[in-house]
């Protein structure tokens, strides 16, 4: 009986006995595992992204090159396969990766492409934000399209070890809104103006002619 009980209680005893033990190697191992997480000093954090900001500007002037050249390659390569851009004429639908390039293609020829002034950011680790603006001369069909400045926000993601472009938010520039202010208020000025010759001319051809008779003649003449 008491060998019985022994056997039925060892299994229990084992268990707790080594709970203890249990507990001690995993505090242990969680102390001494090298890959324990360990905050980022800031001097390594910013030296970390003084050359992520270099990678990332020189993929962006790549871009741009790459999109003058019609290097189609190149594109593939420096825009991820989800790139969207979503721009003036199609905001909130966008453009998708293989439009863009069909387009850069086929309809607009670029001529220039740069960033008088573009800064980068980063927004999460191998996630960078830039802004700035984009000086863009085109022909569209082959007819040449003049300079146009657009406000560009650019999202980069490190992705294999390189650095590829998910999406572009696309505006004209301040500058570029009051040119085309500009331009429109000249273009209604003008066709108010011809709105009023016009009526004027058809008052002048529906108002009916006075006429006096001359001294001595039974003919008449209109007044001029």
């Amino acid at each position: 009986m008491l060998c019985w009980k022994l056997r039925s209680t060892l299994p229990l005893l084992l268990v707790v006995g080594l709970l203890p033990l249990a507990a001690l190697g995993v505090d242990l191992s969680a102390q001494s595992s090298p890959t324990a997480s360990r905050p980022v000093s800031p001097v390594a954090a910013e030296q970390a992204w003084a050359a992520d900001s270099l990678a990332v500007a020189r993929a962006s002037a790549a871009w741009m090159r790459a999109l003058q050249r019609g290097d189609t390659s190149a594109l593939d390569t420096l825009m991820a396969p989800d790139y969207r851009l979503s721009g003036p004429t199609n905001a909130g639908v966008g453009v998708d990766k293989a439009t863009w390039i069909r387009n850069a293609q086929t309809i607009v020829a670029t001529d220039s492409a740069s960033y008088p002034v573009m800064g980068f950011r980063a927004i999460a680790p191998g996630v960078a934000l830039g802004s700035g603006i984009l000086y863009w001369r085109t022909r569209v069909r082959g007819w040449p399209i003049p300079l146009r400045q657009y406000a560009v926000t650019d999202v980069w993601v490190r992705r294999d070890g390189r650095w590829q472009i998910v999406a572009r938010d696309a505006d004209f520039a301040p500058q570029a809104w009051r040119r085309i202010g500009a331009v429109g208020g000249a273009l209604g000025m003008g066709a108010v103006l011809g709105l009023v010759w016009l009526v004027q001319r058809w008052r002048r051809r529906a108002a009916p002619r006075r006429v006096e008779r001359a001294p001595g003649v039974g003919t008449t003449a209109p007044l001029t």
